[in-house]
């Protein structure tokens, strides 16, 4: 099973995953998460993140029109857009900020 590391102030995170989702469900599913506006169709820009180490593939055609040139080539992507197939490590340029509604106490 792949392993997605988040590289955060204090530390890193870890996370399996199976390919197949995007970068940003991949993180909904936990508690370290991206802003987001668009609900993930790449029309806002907001997901940003960077690719530290590994593949993300190529970007696609939101992508293109959300980010300019240097930061593709500074390996800034929209986490909505990734679908990673093995070990990726990012940073997160715009992380969403902390909401109890998210994480609800389980009864």
């Amino acid at each position: 099973m792949p392993i997605l590391t988040v590289k955060l102030e204090k530390g890193e995170r870890r996370i399996p995953f199976n390919a197949g989702r995007s970068l940003r469900e991949i993180l909904d599913s936990t508690d370290v998460r991206v802003r987001s506006g668009c609900r993930g169709l790449g029309t806002c820009g907001l997901c940003r993140v960077r690719i530290e180490a590994g593949e993300a593939g190529n970007p696609t055609l939101n992508e293109q029109v959300n980010l300019d040139s240097t930061e593709l080539d500074q390996g800034i992507r929209l986490a909505c857009q990734m679908l990673p197939r093995q070990n990726l490590q990012i940073s997160i340029l715009a992380p969403a900020p902390k909401s109890n509604w998210r994480s609800l106490p389980q009864c």
